[in-house]
């Protein structure tokens, strides 16, 4: 059965057109459901000098920003925060202990995962290596011990920081933040 020329080109249109929609309806949705979080990110991050397009990275490479989100070691919410971290950030802000169940209130826990993130930065800024972020992000996923360790091999200009982390995940993790948040969060 031939199909006239005009019905079918109108056919294509019409499925071209209907992708369109879907994919403008997806990626609305989407834009939606992080725009209900970007006011803490904008809030916590310019309260600490941080980039709120960095906390919007490391958010969606934590939790893909869902607030209800558990880590394999306990991690908690939308930034994955530790106990370990919650009572560090009540030790040094002197604030009254942290219950665990505050740390699922995304505004609390986007506050301590922006103090966290600053304090790694400022700390490898001070300690003069070469690539500060990257490092603060090891530090943030795998520990200031780890990132000592690989800050210190991390001697070549020529390599990238990530080269000398030995934790495949802890590497793409640092790749991955570092290129959501060159292209904006």
């Amino acid at each position: 059965m031939d199909i006239p020329r005009g019905v079918a080109f109108r056919m294509i249109y019409l499925g071209i057109a209907t992708a369109c929609l879907l994919s403008l309806l997806g990626i609305s949705t989407s834009l939606r459901r992080n725009h209900a979080l970007d006011r803490f990110f904008w809030t916590e991050g310019r309260a600490v000098g941080i980039s709120p397009a960095l906390l919007s990275a490391v958010a969606w490479k934590e939790s893909r920003y869902k607030s209800a989100a558990l880590g394999t070691a306990g991690e908690i919410g939308i930034m994955q925060i530790t106990q370990g971290a919650a009572e560090e950030y009540a030790r040094e802000n002197r604030v009254a202990a942290l219950p665990i169940d505050k740390l699922w209130n995304p505004e609390l826990n986007t506050r301590i995962g922006a103090w966290y993130l600053h304090r790694a930065h400022q700390y490898w800024r001070a300690q003069g290596v070469r690539r500060p972020l990257a490092v603060a992000l090891a530090e943030y996923n795998a520990g200031r011990k780890n990132a000592r360790t690989w800050a210190t091999r991390s001697q070549n200009e020529n390599t990238p920081f990530h080269a000398n982390v030995e934790f495949e995940t802890t590497s793409l993790y640092i790749i991955s933040v570092l290129s959501r948040y060159s292209h904006g969060g």
